[in-house]
């Protein structure tokens, strides 16, 4: 009897989760599968977790930010994730000589801010203030990259999401669709699946 109780139990709360997750277009919207063809992306998706050879990844300055979003967008959102947020940090400390606890934010490239953000992010969508002021730093590093606006604009969507504000969740998102002074330097089709979960909430705008 204890038993089916536990399984009942257990069976409610993943029910109740899909309804949770159901409502967050960031952790829902896998874009990555855009970028399948790239090695990396299937390499992280095998893998599950970030590794030394994807923190390289991460820290080449001459993969573009849209490959590195794609990479951390494979890793699932979990507090699993606080290893990879760890390992990020560890071989950003590495690179500047500093213990990965004392990094100065504002040594750091915008693109290696992003991903550090990003990773944050993935650690709790729910969550997501700490997230939210190192991507702020990353957009105002790199002012003009659309993919770094759009994944800061995702991140203050979940923001209006957590009090139900689902109008504001699509605006947020829209306004960066809509700004064609950014650099567009992601994927199309990524952007479609990113936007077929975003859209979901323009309606409540009416």
């Amino acid at each position: 009897m204890k038993n089916f109780n536990k399984f009942i139990l257990t069976a409610v709360i993943l029910f109740a989760a899909q309804f949770i997750f159901a409502d967050s277009p960031l952790s829902q919207t896998k874009f990555f599968t855009a970028y399948y063809l790239n090695e990396k992306v299937q390499y992280a998706e095998e893998l599950g977790f970030l590794d030394g050879v994807l923190a390289g990844y991460l820290m080449d300055q001459s993969v573009t930010i849209d490959l590195k979003a794609a990479v951390i967008n494979t890793l699932p959102v979990s507090e699993k994730g606080k290893n990879n947020k760890a390992t990020f940090e560890m071989f950003l400390g590495r690179k500047y000589g500093k213990n990965s606890e004392n990094l100065n934010y504002s040594e750091l490239s915008g693109d290696e801010l992003f991903c550090l953000g990003y990773l944050t992010l993935m650690i709790d969508s729910k969550d997501v203030t700490q997230a939210l002021s190192l991507l702020k730093l990353s957009s105002a590093k790199n002012s003009s990259s659309y993919t770094i606006n759009l994944i800061y604009n995702l991140a203050l969507a979940q923001n209006y999401l957590a009090v139900s504000d689902k109008c504001n969740a699509w605006s947020v998102c829209n306004m960066v669709r809509t700004n064609h002074s950014l650099n567009h330097d992601l994927n199309d089709e990524a952007g479609i699946i990113i936007f077929e979960q975003v859209d979901k909430y323009k309606d409540t705008c009416d």
